[in-house]
């Protein structure tokens, strides 16, 4: 379709517009609630510990620091290039005081490996049809899914993590054979992914299969001293961009020490009570958000494997076969392994979760104009019923709602005030000149960031006050709604879906603070009351 014979078809311009439309929506949204650390917690708590993990690196004492930045057990691909890019914008804040800009620019990036997807989601559904309206629907469906664009527009590895499954992805299924240097981008693209995040793991299968699909399935003796070779160095390389210091573990036993105790201290976090039945109902079938549409891709994805399979003999006839098993392979494995809860298991599943809107591609039939016509009004009824469900979801607040950081900004004045309260209760009577020790709530903002007040060290207490007897705390603030100040039996009901070992924790945590509020004493040290309200209590040491 031309438009004044200019050549201009209508589908690239829809696209152009959803995809520009959606990037300017995420790139205002990513200034609001953040012209200081002090608020930083009002826009995401995760934003504050990242930035408390960039600024370690940033404060780096000598280079072997460097080789080992691991913090939340990412990779150093990921860590290295945002501390360096980063670096003005921390000089700045720290010659000027001027944060904004050190706050926006990780976001910054996960926006733009968002829009890098976009355009890999644009090229590989361009390897399976020429259909501009299938084209414009898949490229159009990927930002739209809530999950993918609530991590756009936050300092978050997703984006990197997904921009690295899809390159190998499509490096792999734009040729018809593979050859070693073609391979070993593939493999390049692959270890991107797992250096940047181990959970990416998931796209193996579906990427193996992919492969062995371009060598025809033949296991000759050529094939696998090919595929030996480049896994070894595939894997060398995975290694280095996870932890340079693993590597080299010979020359630097402490630092590859420790990155191994961080990767495998947040391995061992996603371990715990499986419920596989969840994990599937509400991670697995929440990938769009709206079980129509999930189905509708999957139903596409299943009768495009068929179609192909009883086609003519090609490089891609087993291609959709590939990577419907490959994505049902992976969405299997976090379902039984990760015990964390169904928002870790749709989080995970973004790997490979980019391969649904392919389904899509089950409409590229026959060149008749009715049948054309057809496949065109389904793609366009199905991209504008998911954009109704994000409408609806921006009605409502919810979390993954496009403009959820315009509205948070809109409604932040109490928290503001709490900040406010909370900051002035502390300064009133911390000693001058002294470095404070502060153990808060997690459900608490952080009120005094240390990113913006050097004698502040702030502690978020995460339902686990009786762990932290050893940092010597000076101020204590508890939320009154918290999990241990319920009633029992409202902390039944909280803590019900819980593992085992969280419910233990729990537990210890809600006798801790019934013992702290009926005695006054925690850690060996006496404590007094500073400051009180209906949210929040605060308690001063008496040894300060």
């Amino acid at each position: 379709m031309y438009i004044k014979n200019k050549h201009i078809e209508l589908p690239k311009i829809l696209l152009f517009f959803i995809v520009i439309s959606w990037g300017a929506t995420v790139f205002i949204q990513n200034f609001v609630t953040s012209s200081s650390f002090d608020i930083l917690s009002v826009r995401a708590i995760d934003d504050v510990a990242f930035q408390v993990s960039l600024r370690n690196i940033h404060n780096f004492t000598s280079l072997k620091q460097l080789l080992n930045m691991n913090d939340y057990g990412y990779g150093w691909i990921y860590w290295a290039p945002m501390a360096l890019i980063t670096y003005p914008a921390f000089l700045l804040q720290q010659a000027s005081g001027t944060a904004w800009l050190l706050i926006v620019l990780p976001r910054m990036m996960s926006l733009a490996f968002a829009l890098a997807c976009v355009f890999l989601m644009y090229k590989i559904v361009s390897v399976y049809t020429d259909n501009e309206w299938i084209k414009l629907a898949s490229v159009a469906l990927l930002p739209l899914f809530p999950t993918q664009a609530y991590f756009v527009s936050r300092f978050s590895t997703v984006s990197q993590a997904v921009f690295f499954c899809m390159l190998s992805v499509y490096l792999t299924v734009k040729y018809e054979q593979l050859d070693r240097k073609k391979l070993r981008l593939i493999l390049l693209a692959c270890a991107g992914a797992l250096g940047t995040k181990l959970t990416t793991v998931i796209i193996v299968p579906m990427l193996a299969l992919l492969i062995l699909n371009r060598y025809n399935f033949k296991f000759n003796k050529d094939n696998l001293r090919v595929w030996v070779s480049e896994i070894l160095l595939a894997g060398a390389i995975t290694v280095f961009l996870i932890s340079p210091a693993v590597l080299f573990f010979f020359a630097f036993p402490q630092q590859a020490e420790k990155s191994v105790k961080a990767i495998f201290y947040f391995v061992k976090n996603t371990q715990g009570k499986v419920d596989v039945i969840s994990n599937i109902k509400d991670g697995v079938f929440k990938a769009s958000y709206y079980l129509p549409v999930f189905f509708a891709l999957i139903a596409g994805m299943a009768a495009k494997a068929c179609r192909d399979f009883r086609g003519k003999a090609s490089a891609y006839r087993f291609d959709f076969i590939c990577m419907f098993a490959g994505y049902l392979i992976g969405c299997l494995y976090l379902c039984i392994t990760i015990g964390t809860g169904p928002v870790y298991v749709l989080q995970y599943s973004l790997s490979i979760g980019f391969v649904l809107p392919l389904g899509l591609t089950a409409l590229d039939l026959p060149s008749k104009k009715a049948l054309r016509i057809f496949s065109a009004i389904v793609c366009v009824l199905t991209v504008f019923v998911q954009a109704h469900f994000i409408q609806q979801q921006v009605t409502r607040s919810s979390a993954y709602n496009p403009l959820r950081y315009f509205q948070k900004a809109k409604s932040s004045k109490d928290t503001l005030n709490l900040i406010t309260e909370l900051r002035t209760a502390v300064e009133k009577n911390a000693p001058d000149g002294k470095k404070i020790v502060i153990l808060s709530d997690w459900e608490l903002p952080v009120f005094m960031s240390p990113l913006e007040h050097n004698n502040i060290e702030f502690y978020s207490v995460w339902d686990n006050l009786h762990v932290w007897e050893t940092y010597k705390a000076d101020f204590i603030v508890l939320y009154k709604k918290s999990k241990g100040f319920m009633s029992e039996e409202d902390f039944k009901k909280a803590v019900s879906s819980a593992t085992e070992n969280n419910i233990k924790t729990y537990q210890k945590d809600r006798s801790t603070r019934t013992e702290f509020v009926r005695t006054k004493t925690l850690f060996g040290k006496s404590w007094s009351v500073v400051a009180e309200s209906n949210e929040f209590v605060v308690y001063m040491s008496k040894t300060n």
